[in-house]
C-alpha cells in the first residue's frame, strides 16, 4: 500500500501521531436513479417537511438547506416528538436520522407506519437521513419503510433532486 507514519512526542504536552497514506482515487457515489432525472422546474411548489434529528447543529443545517428551496420545516429533536407531532400534522415529506437516542429512525419509521395502517391513511415519504449507506443498510431502511435515503453531510444538489422527485410525486397524487 505504501505511505508513512510518524509520532512526534513532547513529555508533559503529549504525542502527535501522523498517518500518510496512498491510495487510489474511489469512484463517486453513483446517483439516486429513482430523482435523477427529474428537472428543478418543479421547485416551485412548497412542501412541508418534518425534519427529525436529535443534534441540534444537524437540525438548523438542514433548516439552513431547506429555507432557500421553499419548503416549510417544522423540527423535531426524537424519534418520540416526531411522532408526536406526526399525530396532529400532515407533512409532504419527513427527513429522518437514522441513529438516535431512544427510539432510532427505522423505529420511529415503523411506529408511524403501524398508525398510518390503522387509520386508513397513505404513506407519508419518510427518508433516512444518515452517514450508514452501504447497499445492505439502505435495503434495511427501505425494508423498514423509508423511502429514499441521504447521505451525510448532505449536499445541497442531492437534496434538490430529492425535493424535485417529492414534488412531482406530490403533483401526480393531487392530479389522480
Amino acid at each position: 500500500m505504501g505511505g508513512k507514519i510518524s509520532v512526534e512526542s513532547t513529555v508533559g504536552a503529549g504525542t502527535v501521531f501522523t498517518v500518510a497514506l496512498l491510495l487510489a482515487p474511489g469512484e463517486a457515489p453513483m446517483p439516486q436513479e429513482s430523482f435523477k432525472h427529474q428537472s428543478l422546474d418543479t421547485l416551485a411548489e412548497r412542501l412541508r417537511a418534518l425534519v427529525v434529528d436529535d443534534v441540534a447543529t444537524n437540525r438548523l443545517v438542514m433548516q439552513t438547506l431547506l429555507a432557500p428551496l421553499e419548503v416549510d420545516v417544522t423540527c423535531a429533536a426524537s424519534g418520540q416528538e416526531a411522532l408526536d407531532i406526526l399525530k396532529s400534522e400532515h407533512f409532504d415529506l419527513v427527513l429522518m436520522d437514522v441513529q438516535m437516542p431512544g427510539m432510532d429512525g427505522v423505529e420511529t419509521t415503523q411506529q408511524l407506519r403501524l398508525r398510518e395502517q390503522r387509520a386508513g391513511r397513505s404513506k407519508t415519504p419518510v427518508v433516512a437521513v444518515t452517514s450508514n449507506v452501504l447497499p445492505e443498510q439502505v435495503a434495511a431502511y427501505k425494508s423498514a419503510g423509508l423511502e429514499e435515503h441521504l447521505a451525510k453531510p448532505v449536499k445541497r444538489e442531492e437534496l434538490v433532486e430529492l425535493l424535485t422527485y417529492f414534488r412531482s410525486e406530490q403533483k401526480q397524487r393531487k392530479s389522480a
